[in-house]
């Protein structure tokens, strides 16, 4: 079995740019997405971390004379030659979310002496927004072992953000040095975060593991330099807009788990270690997704599939990374030209993940092998007893079709498990639909709802079936759809 994942397994990065959007201010705070967050935490017992992140991160730069959270009259970078320009309000974000944790992403691309300058000043706001209990941790840079590979037409790095002979150990001197000038900065407005125990930082939150940077490489030197570096972090995306075969790949658990593969490596090395190991931002797509593909119920049984299966692998915590207007958001946070807001399939299936972590401090979660590729499942035990069993039918199926077939699947458990046994089924009209999802007979609209939990008509909720004395049971798992069994 795994290690217990951590009681806010399911979590989120939030694109660093659109924070704003998803949090609000402290005079118009985003109650739907605060909704959101509490009905995640009604089920694994505690609200998700939230990152503040991404590729913005590194763009960002503070004016201190600008009256808004960010300068509206600039559009959002896109490449690393722009930059973001934020003001104190922004900070005001943080304090919208109740009983929520933080990861506060500081930029580190842009390093040469004024914008060094530039980012010890916002610290200074930073560590004010984030007090009384607020930061988890620190983030120095997003997707580090890019900027060797991430090309700029301006400034001091012209060429490239970092010159070809950017290593693992120069990084880690980089990272250790700019930590170091960050504390005392920090200090002076907030020394009790300063602490041994409240100087914490993720690291490195590389992009992967094949840039020419390898992740624990580059961790292991940073412990060498640096006690501040305290949890491992890793971005994982399975695949791009521009793969072939991507809906395939959606309906695959042998793609599920053989793109997570060179993750659960690094899980090893981390658990091997002690290491606290968390992916810190991740999705199906990289390049914030791809409409039709990325917001489908496909989309959600994958995610459903690759949390469950980082949890069997000592991966303790998941970050589902989305940004406004991104089709791979769990969620859409404000109305734009683009996207009204409302809560997309994949929030779904992170409700259900959270479901299946349940609210224990001790929960491991195993891997049941099934030698079927559409056809997932898993087992989560509290205190060494088994609680709840996952089952995931990823076989596709068309909205429009007449006819739907199932997956019969049989389970022989301990014996304590005979008796009653709850259901809760994570369903669509098939894995095409944008729209018109259920967990457990409920769905979390926007509008007039607010992300409340509204039962949905003709959809079996909170269904029985009978655990035998022998610990035996049998589902019916129509195609695409998930079952959560509570034993």
């Amino acid at each position: 079995s795994s290690l217990p994942v951590q009681p806010a397994f399911v979590s989120y990065s939030i694109e660093w740019a659109n924070f704003p959007d998803y949090a609000g201010n402290k005079s118009t705070p985003n109650l739907f997405s605060e909704t959101l967050l509490n009905n995640i935490a009604a089920q694994q017992g505690v609200k998700p971390v939230i990152r503040v992140g991404g590729e913005t991160q590194d763009y960002a730069l503070l004016d201190g004379y600008l009256k808004t959270a960010l300068n509206n009259s600039m559009s959002i970078p896109t490449s690393a030659d722009g930059t973001l320009e934020y003001g104190g309000v922004f900070f005001e974000s943080y304090a919208t979310f109740t009983n929520t944790k933080y990861i506060h992403g500081f930029n580190l691309a842009k390093s040469n002496d004024g914008f060094r300058r530039n980012l010890e000043a916002g610290s200074i706001l930073a560590c004010n927004g984030l007090k009384n209990g607020r930061l988890l941790y620190w983030e120095l840079g997003n997707e580090p072992d890019m900027y060797k590979k991430t090309q700029v037409a301006t400034g001091p790095n012209q060429g490239h953000l970092r010159p070809t002979s950017y290593s693992e150990n120069t990084y880690a001197t980089e990272w250790s040095n700019i930590t170091a000038d960050l504390r005392s900065q920090i200090e002076i407005t907030c020394p009790e975060m300063i602490t041994d125990q409240a100087f914490q930082f993720t690291a490195p939150s590389f992009a992967g593991t094949s840039n020419g940077m390898d992740p624990w490489t580059a961790w292991t030197d940073l412990q060498k330099a640096t006690p501040v570096a305290k949890q491992f972090s890793s971005h994982f995306y399975a695949a791009t807009p521009d793969s072939p075969n991507l809906k395939s790949f959606l309906s695959n658990h042998t793609f599920t788990t053989t793109s997570l593969a060179p993750q659960i490596a690094l899980a090893r090395k981390a658990a091997a270690s002690h290491t606290p190991f968390a992916l810190t931002e991740t999705n199906f797509l990289a390049r914030q997704g791809q409409t039709n593909l990325s917001d489908t119920f496909a989309a959600a049984l994958w995610t459903l599939d690759a949390s469950l299966y980082a949890a069997a692998n000592n991966i303790s915590r998941v970050h589902t990374h989305m940004g406004t207007d991104f089709p791979a958001s769990s969620w859409q946070p404000i109305n734009t030209k683009v996207a009204r807001v409302g809560a997309r399939p994949a929030y779904y299936a992170n409700v259900a993940a959270a479901a299946m972590v349940g609210k224990g401090n001790d929960t491991t979660v195993v891997h049941l092998a099934t030698g079927n590729e559409r056809l997932a499942a898993y087992a989560a035990y509290e205190a060494g007893l088994l609680k709840r069993v996952m089952l995931l039918n990823m076989a596709p199926h068309a909205s429009s079709a007449n006819t739907r077939t199932n997956a019969t699947v049989f389970f022989a458990g301990p014996l304590q498990c005979q008796g009653p046994a709850a259901l809760s089924r994570l369903q669509a009209k098939g894995s095409d639909a944008l729209a018109d999802v259920s967990w457990n007979g409920y769905a979390f609209d926007g509008g007039r709802y607010g992300g409340q939990a509204r039962r949905v008509v003709d959809v079996p909720s909170n269904e029985q079936v009978r655990v035998g004395q022998f610990g035996s049971f049998g589902i019916d798992v129509p195609d695409s759809e998930a079952v959560l069994v509570s034993l």
